[in-house]
């Protein structure tokens, strides 16, 4: 077996996927999220040390029944990713119904960017700050989008939203590896209020767009 020296990181669950072991070829590709590829710790069954004696390594035992391994530089390194990751293992993050992690692009009328939440229901798309849903960012009434799309090569979502919203007229951006299912959340509430209304009060050119990258 041929063992090569590489740079991996735990990663939390966010818009670029849920918690996983992500390896990179070094510390300088990690800082600029140039990865290799990624365990995604919920397909994770046992985590347990490696068995040879002449390093300090990690056994993953994978739900497929394979197994990653990798040696650590040091018995206390070893005993600590040992314990972070059986913390981690076979677990999934459980989300109430609509939200998904997304990072919110720069935008001119919000202060706000960064990972954040988006949660999806009957009449609003929602951001908060974080899953607890302690603080609000902003709301925007379906009936207020005027289009919206996703952006497969990127991963995003645009949001237009007109002057009735309470941001005000803008175009948002959202990255997430989940933009299709947001996507097809957003769809699925427009049609219900416009089968609900007979004259509905979504904005005349409401739209699902084939969103193709621009803005940038």
């Amino acid at each position: 077996m041929i063992w090569k020296k590489r740079w991996i990181a735990l990663l939390n669950a966010s818009s670029k996927g849920p918690t996983r072991l992500v390896k990179y070829p070094d510390d300088k590709k990690a800082a600029d999220d140039e990865q290799l590829s990624d365990i995604k710790l919920k397909e994770v069954v046992n985590v347990v040390r490696l068995a040879m004696e002449e390093r300090p390594g990690i056994t993953l035992q994978m739900v497929d029944h394979s197994t990653k391994q990798f040696y650590c530089l040091s018995e206390n390194d070893a005993n600590d990713w040992l314990q972070k990751l059986q913390n981690e293992a076979n677990k999934v993050e459980h989300l109430p119904p609509g939200m998904f992690h997304v990072f919110l692009l720069p935008s001119a009328t919000l202060d706000f960017f960064g990972e954040c939440m988006v949660e999806i229901n009957d009449e609003n798309v929602c951001l908060y700050e974080d899953k607890s849903k302690s603080v609000l960012i902003t709301t925007w009434p379906i009936t207020s989008i005027r289009r919206y799309g996703a952006d497969a090569r990127k991963e995003r979502i645009l949001i237009e939203v007109g002057r009735m919203c309470p941001t005000g007229e803008g175009v948002y951006l959202l990255r997430s590896v989940y933009h299709a299912e947001i996507q097809k959340l957003i769809d699925n509430q427009a049609k219900k209020i416009r089968k609900r209304n007979s004259n509905s009060s979504l904005s005349d050119d409401f739209s699902n767009v084939n969103y193709s990258g621009h803005p940038s």
